[in-house]
């Protein structure tokens, strides 16, 4: 460990300060550069490495499952109603699902560019690239924004406030109200 690693601080709720950031060591981070922390619902931490490794961190205890030989990992996320992990990728999006990365049940293109941006929100889960905005909702992914609407920008980062979805694009801010987007 001692590249970029993982911190943990604490939060005092009587002073609503928080403590120092303190480097959670090398049980938890590894000689990669840890990137893209993300809490799953049942409390499990993952997190992404430069080399392409996903790991998941369980009572200290490290569990490392790579992804693929040339994909880096760009951003986590989890498809809440099936408690999916998905991954996105310089390669597209992958899926975990019974202990094995897949592209099954992926759009093709979410399968084929790089993914910039995921949001795990509620039920639904947002996926960004090049393409535009994809989410998943009822057991299915549908298309939200078009590469068109948003003059064929990266989607970079994507946040969910109230019932807006705020897009931050490589040309600029958006915002989805109302199912109406607007820069």
């Amino acid at each position: 460990y001692g590249g970029k690693d993982i911190y943990s601080a604490i939060y005092d709720k009587k002073k609503k300060t928080w403590g120092a950031a303190v480097n959670i060591g090398p049980d938890i981070n590894t000689d990669g550069d840890e990137m893209f922390p993300f809490i799953h619902d049942d409390g499990t931490l993952y997190f992404g490495s430069k080399n392409g490794w996903l790991h998941h961190a369980i009572k200290e205890t490290v569990v490392s499952n790579r992804l693929s030989e040339i994909a880096h990992i760009t951003a986590l996320g989890e498809i809440s109603e099936t408690s999916t992990l998905v991954a996105g990728t310089n390669r597209g999006l992958f899926l975990y699902a019974n202990q094995v990365w897949t592209q099954e049940n992926v759009p093709k293109l979410l399968k084929e560019e790089a993914i910039q941006s995921i949001l795990s929100f509620k039920n639904q889960c947002f996926v960004g690239n090049s393409s535009g905005i994809f989410v998943y909702q009822n057991k299915n992914w549908q298309q939200l924004v078009s590469q068109n609407q948003i003059q064929n920008a990266d989607v970079l980062s994507l946040l969910k406030v109230d019932e807006n979805l705020w897009i931050g694009t490589s040309k600029g801010l958006y915002v989805l109200e109302n199912q109406v987007l607007r820069k």
